[in-house]
């Protein structure tokens, strides 16, 4: 995950360069930036399954994946006004500056399992445990 949304990053940082030289080169970095974030949804469906308790399930699928309906409200109205303002490539810088923000706080603050993470307390390991029943 971190690897994709790095490479992700360079690319989105790399739009308008793309967008200068070729309108295929474009076409062709967007393309990768799509696979490169591919891995998303998988990996978030793998963490609810580990980390979430059979009964909050629900509200944490919901609540996470309201991120996207959220981010795609604001992806219609800020690049707009951002165009307006700082130019269209602008845009680009934003999004890749907001990417490169994920990957230390992933590295820092998410493991695949309770059990892995440092910042729990046997409490909230044993209480994760108890709660929570992966089938594979």
């Amino acid at each position: 995950m971190i690897i994709g949304l790095v490479i992700a990053a360079i690319l989105v940082f790399l739009s308008p360069l793309c967008a200068e030289v070729s309108p295929y080169l474009l076409a062709a970095n967007r393309f990768l930036i799509g696979a490169s974030f591919g891995t998303s949804p998988a990996t978030y469906q793998v963490l609810l399954a580990s980390w979430a308790p059979k009964n909050e399930l629900g509200f944490m699928s919901t609540f996470g994946y309201s991120g996207l309906s959220i981010g795609g409200l604001l992806g219609l109205v800020v690049p707009g006004w951002m165009s307006e303002q700082f130019g269209w490539r602008s845009i680009f810088y934003l999004g890749g500056a907001m990417t490169c923000l994920v990957p230390p706080l992933w590295f820092f603050l998410v493991r695949n399992k309770p059990s892995d993470h440092p910042m729990l307390s046997d409490y909230e390991r044993r209480l994760l445990a108890e709660n929570i029943k992966i089938k594979t």
